[in-house]
């Protein structure tokens, strides 16, 4: 049956007038970068994208070894490059630069021009991470916070059971990870709704935090906790299958007029969008 679906698949892409890749690498939990190759086309059905393969990259991860890896996979698979007219890519500088990225070496193999673009989702996450210094700050803190309690496994059990023994809502704090977009917001949602939890605990290994103690740090803390959930709801609308990229333009212009109602909402104190900060205060 997945041989069936394959054929079908390649017999598609094969058949459609034109069609486009997109390639995002990424670095999996053995530490090996992977290469995930995607198809766009249109066939009867209407708009189409496929997961064409996951190409593992066991040596360097250069613009030339993306490039090798794309094309002996279309090879392989028999997926003809003679109607492949735009690639897609995170931005990353071997997938972008000028003589020895891996576009400029794909449209230098296939010999002509391509549509390239720049994937608004990663667009959006490298956005999302220009918080102000003192925003990113607060998070540095927490990392730290949360390393010191999760980097020794001692700590980490003793944490957990304090947790049990107090009945609090949740069994554990998260780690942050820059791979995974939605993870700041996250463990800022559950750092704050263990605080007291991480206080006590704190207090306990004679681990000091003035910071936990200042309702001004405490207050930009609780801010960026909604303000990553608002970032949040953002990433997640622009993900998913369907999405064109015009609905995806229309979220975040979206988005762009929804930040001067929540600047609004800050500057009167009516913290209608900042459930958490409306909450501390």
């Amino acid at each position: 049956m997945a041989e069936d679906i394959t054929r079908q698949q390649i017999k598609d892409i094969n058949s459609a007038v034109a069609y486009s890749i997109a390639c995002d690498e990424s670095k999996d939990k053995g530490d090996i970068e992977q290469i995930a190759l995607f198809c766009r086309y249109v066939n009867s059905a209407g708009p189409q994208e496929e997961l064409i393969e996951l190409t593992p990259l066991k040596d360097q991860t250069r613009g030339e070894d993306i490039c090798e890896a794309v094309l002996n996979c279309l090879r392989a698979k028999g997926i003809k490059t003679t109607h492949l007219v735009s690639v897609a890519t995170d931005g990353a500088p071997n997938m972008t630069g000028t003589h020895k990225g891996f576009v400029a070496l794909l449209q230098k193999s296939l010999d002509r021009k391509l549509l390239t673009f720049h994937c608004i989702l990663h667009q959006e996450a490298l956005c999302a991470q220009t918080f102000p210094p003192e925003c990113t700050e607060v998070m540095d803190v927490v990392i730290q916070i949360v390393n010191k309690i999760m980097a020794k496994s001692l700590n980490h059990r003793q944490f957990r059971l304090l947790l049990d023994e107090l009945e609090s809502a949740y069994s554990d704090l998260l780690l942050h990870n820059k791979v995974r977009w939605l993870s700041k917001g996250e463990v800022l949602k559950r750092f704050v709704a263990c605080l007291e939890e991480v206080k006590t605990f704190l207090g306990s290994k004679g681990l000091t935090f003035p910071e936990l103690e200042q309702p001004e740090w405490l207050e930009k803390l609780h801010f960026m906790v909604d303000m990553t959930a608002h970032l949040n709801t953002l990433n997640t609308a622009l993900q998913g299958k369907g999405r064109t990229a015009l609905h995806m333009l229309e979220d975040v212009l979206a988005f762009e007029r929804k930040l001067t109602v929540l600047a609004r909402d800050l500057q009167k104190g009516t913290l209608s969008h900042f459930p958490n900060l409306r909450e501390f205060k």
